[in-house]
């Protein structure tokens, strides 16, 4: 089975400076059944994903359908590993004490190079 295409594993990079998510179809249909049915959650009445592109394509409009407040699923995972990152003690964010702030280890930019 080839790593690329439909096959190609979960992968988060950045490619010229955007934050890039990407699977294959194929992969994300099998993580999916593993994954659903390993936890209890697959339903018993579904057999099988049948087309792996459809139901990816499904699965993205899922993630990008807006709430009332114009966040979706998508936009919360962005939140959360935001967040996540954060409260983990990343080198990249300035802290405030007392109202100035206070730089954190080499804060130099990765892309430019450059201190904030």
């Amino acid at each position: 089975m080839s790593n690329k295409g439909k096959n190609a594993p979960l992968r988060c990079e950045i490619i010229d400076g955007e934050l890039s998510v990407r699977v294959g179809v194929e992969t994300f249909a099998f993580a999916t059944k593993l994954g659903l049915t390993s936890e209890g959650k697959w339903p018993k009445d579904i057999g099988a994903i049948t087309c792996a592109e459809g139901f990816a394509k499904e699965a993205i409009d899922a993630m990008e359908e807006e709430r009332e407040d114009g966040s979706t699923h998508l936009t919360d995972l962005f939140d959360w590993a935001a967040l996540y990152t954060i409260e983990h003690g990343s080198q990249y964010v300035n802290l405030l004490h007392k109202g100035k702030v206070v730089e954190r280890g080499d804060s130099t930019c990765l892309g430019t190079g450059e201190k904030p």
